[in-house]
């Protein structure tokens, strides 16, 4: 076979109806290996054994335990399992837990399996009949309508090779799990091995590991793990994937670090207290209040929980209800997962469901708006579950913010194309990464955007430009360090592309055929205040001055800053502090100062330049801090010296 398949089969059935005997007589290995269980003659660990299938399938078994006091046990192994051998003794019929562990494995969401009817050597063939009848009916309207029936004996071999069969035929029609997406593993046994170290055991739930590759306990501090060694089916493997039974041997971890519950991941993914899910309630459970505590169990994670109807006040037998739960410990999960729930005195199980988000909000009330935005994710569309993340976000959401929230591997994200999105949320691509926007946020940016191109070019005449990205900030208040501005700049070229709006030299934006030109008035304006700058020459200006002659021509404070603003655009001043001196004078005094440091080895002081430029002291501070900032001048104590390697920038 080319491709050969790495499935799960869990066996699942009361106690003392012949699971683990059959698995050994389907490969040769007992299930039962702990004291206790041999012991007591019942499965309460989780047994593990392969078979690989004439197809060249590989089939990992977990022989899950049937006594009423482990189907936590066996909630930890179904959690993983592709294909179930549900296994009903011929002389006992339908028991308690084979009713127990249906329901649980439809929950779980298992769909595929085989029926053996175990122990037919011990019935005649009239109660064989009658069990038949028995099995049929129990199986009605359950996944297992149309599954095979095989009827064996472990003790005589009768209808083993006919199993093999069934179950051969049967992998080749399942889908093999995919080793995309993050690496899952829910450790369900953990030993000390002398001369490797610590040892953990457990179903790949989703994506593939190797030799030497890094992983995480968790939930924890995320300290990080080296996979020394894997093995599968007892052999030594380069790695595993979806679907194996792996043993890791994992560097950095002791013993002490982990709790049952707890899983290896090839990420650090985040941990949650609260979830929102869908939940059925098995039958003859009685019914639950709007707030009920139970034990709650997926994977091999159990702890309490609170659970806490959403769309109706009271939920009755074989109903469905969306509820959010809050659980006493944190569990690392994933939209999708399965879980079940059991009384406080974990002894009945009660129903169980598939998780939807597990960074909700907390719902306090039960609007309408609420329930229709769960229900829309309760339809397991990836981008449904983005989207929900977006909504209920008052800020953009990056990729990797989406990633964090639902624990989904960026490499899913990526794959999502803005057409495949609900109308109401914007995929924006940004480098580096896609931003996710809600579509109203979105066109009200872009409005607001071109409000403040046309309103600032309409207010500012005399700057004779359009605004440019630090005034479009402030405008609309927006933080450069924000993801707002990301979209911000998306939307500046998408409408310049467009030809919406136009990009200038220098680096401001307007409306096509938008023109600036100035009145004589105002160009009187310009001139009048740049001749005050010019006349000043080595003198400090002082602001009081200049307005007093602005206010005597009409000229506002608002009028001011703009042409101050226009003048130092142009070139015409530089803003040195909070000064204006004149282009000419700075050039002017540049000359100067290099013509004698040309001169002079040992440096210049602010009096030996004020004498130089026949200044004040408050101008040859202010020109001192320009050439310092232009790395012109070194300053040594109180003397300044000519920086040789900028000299060909001012020749």
């Amino acid at each position: 076979m080319n491709n050969p398949k790495h499935l799960i089969l869990g066996t699942a059935g009361h106690i003392d109806h012949g699971k683990t005997t059959l698995i050994k007589a389907l490969t040769g290995y007992d299930c039962d290996t702990h004291q206790e269980e041999k012991k007591r003659g019942i499965t309460i660990h989780l047994g593990f054994s392969h078979i690989n299938l004439a197809s060249g399938n590989s089939v990992g078994i977990i022989d899950v335990p049937g006594h009423k006091d482990f189907v936590h046990t066996m909630v930890g192994g179904a959690s993983g399992i592709d294909m179930v051998m549900m296994v009903i003794a011929a002389d006992s019929g339908i028991m308690p837990q084979t009713v127990e562990h249906l329901q649980i494995l439809e929950v779980l969401g298992v769909n595929q399996g085989v029926v053996v009817m175990t122990k037919i050597d011990l019935v005649d063939e009239d109660s064989l009949a009658i069990a038949r009848e028995d099995v049929a009916e129990f199986i009605k309207g359950t996944f297992l309508e149309k599954a095979p029936v095989v009827e064996v004996s472990a003790k005589t071999g009768k209808g083993i090779d006919q199993l093999m069969t069934k179950l051969d035929k049967l992998s080749n029609h399942l889908k093999t799990r995919s080793d995309r997406g993050i690496f899952r593993m829910y450790i369900d046994r953990i030993f000390t091995v002398k001369g490797f170290g610590t040892v953990v055991n457990g179903s790949v739930l989703s994506g593939k590991i190797c030799t030497d590759q890094k992983v995480y306990l968790l939930p924890s501090k995320s300290k990080e793990l080296r996979v020394r060694r894997i093995e599968k089916h007892g052999e030594k493997v380069d790695k595993v994937q979806g679907g194996d039974r792996a043993a890791l041997n994992l560097v950095g971890l002791d013993r002490s670090d982990f709790s049952r519950g707890m899983v290896i991941s090839g990420e650090i993914m985040n941990s949650t207290s609260m979830i929102d899910a869908k939940l059925r309630l098995f039958n003859e459970v009685g019914y639950f209040k709007i707030w009920t505590q139970v034990i709650f169990h997926t994977g091999t994670y159990e702890h309490q929980a609170k659970i806490h109807l959403l769309d109706r006040n009271e939920l009755n037998n074989e109903e469905d209800a969306l509820v959010q739960i809050h659980l006493e410990k944190p569990a690392v999960l994933q939209p999708g997962d399965k879980y079940v729930i059991r009384n406080t005195s974990s002894d009945r199980t009660l129903g169980g469901g598939e998780i939807l988000d597990i960074s909700p909000l907390h719902h306090r009330r039960r609007p309408d708006k609420l329930i229709r935005e769960i229900q829309k994710i309760a339809t397991g569309e990836l981008s449904e579950i983005v989207a929900a993340q977006v909504r209920k976000s008052p800020l953009p959401l990056t990729i990797d913010d989406i990633s964090n929230l639902t624990n989904i591997p960026l490499q899913q994200l990526e794959e999502l194309s803005p057409g495949y999105l609900p109308e109401d949320i914007k995929l924006v691509e940004v480098s580096p990464r896609k931003i996710f926007i809600s579509t109203s946020d979105f066109l009200n940016l872009k409005s607001s955007l071109k409000k403040t191109v046309k309103s600032f070019t309409k207010e500012n005449p005399i700057l004779n430009r359009g605004p440019q990205i630090k005034e479009i900030l402030k405008y609309l208040k927006i933080d450069q360090k924000s993801l707002i501005f990301k979209v911000l700049q998306y939307l500046l070229e998408d409408l310049t592309k467009q030809g919406i709006i136009e990009k200038h030299p220098d680096e401001s934006w307007s409306f096509p055929c938008e023109e600036h030109h100035l009145d004589n008035n105002r160009q009187k304006d310009i001139d009048l205040v740049e001749e005050y700058f010019r006349q000043c020459d080595m003198k400090t200006p002082v602001t009081a001055d200049l307005k007093q002659s602005c206010e005597s021509r009409g000229i506002s404070l608002k009028d001011l800053n703009q042409i101050l603003k226009y003048l130092t655009d142009g070139g015409k001043l530089y803003k040195i502090e909070d000064k204006f001196i004149s282009s000419e004078v700075v050039n002017k005094s540049r000359k100067m100062l290099i013509d004698y440091l040309k001169k002079s080895q040992k440096g210049i002081t602010v009096a030996e330049f004020r004498d130089l430029i026949k200044g004040n002291r408050k101008i040859c501070l202010l020109l001192f801090s320009q050439f310092d900032s232009e790395k012109l001048t070194i300053r040594s104590g109180d003397y300044r010296f000519l920086n040789k390697a900028k000299l060909d920038d001012y020749q």
